[in-house]
């Protein structure tokens, strides 16, 4: 009975040696880390806002909330390893994380830099579209469809 396909794309039958569940469950942790990192985006944009539009002391959510995030696109890189996700799929966590890593470089290192500095959104802005893309690629491993 065929459950999955290994990573080059052959059958996966019950008894080899790649488990079918490993499989299933690398692509639905993928599925849902993609979904977080953007919904971490929109609240990452939020606690930006209250710390301009609200109160300053607020600045201190959005400096710090990034922690708990930012290492996301790495775990999708080698959960593709793990779930034999190829192309695009594959290669878009090391890219999240280049992009993530240059968040840090337009606010930390060129803060006083404007002409740098100013990228820090718009990269927020494509780092969220890349996260919806993702999204919307591996949806389907959060039901068990497209295995």
């Amino acid at each position: 009975m065929m459950n999955d396909t290994s990573r080059t794309g052959t059958p996966v039958q019950a008894g080899d040696n790649v488990p079918p569940g490993r499989i299933r469950i690398s692509r639905f942790l993928y599925a849902v880390l993609a979904l977080l990192f953007a919904a971490c985006i929109v609240v990452q944009v939020l606690f930006a806002g209250m710390g301009i539009f609200k109160d300053a002391a607020d600045w201190e959510l959005h400096r710090a909330f990034v922690l708990y995030f930012d290492k996301i696109p790495l775990v999708l890189f080698v959960l593709s390893f793990v779930g034999g996700i190829r192309g695009s799929l594959r290669w878009w966590g090391i890219g999240l994380f280049a992009m993530s890593s240059l968040q840090y470089v337009t606010a930390l290192a060129f803060a006083d830099v404007w002409m740098v500095a100013v990228w820090h959104p718009v990269n927020a802005l494509l780092m969220f579209a890349v996260a919806l893309y993702l999204t919307r690629r591996s949806r389907g491993w959060l039901s068990g469809i497209g295995r």
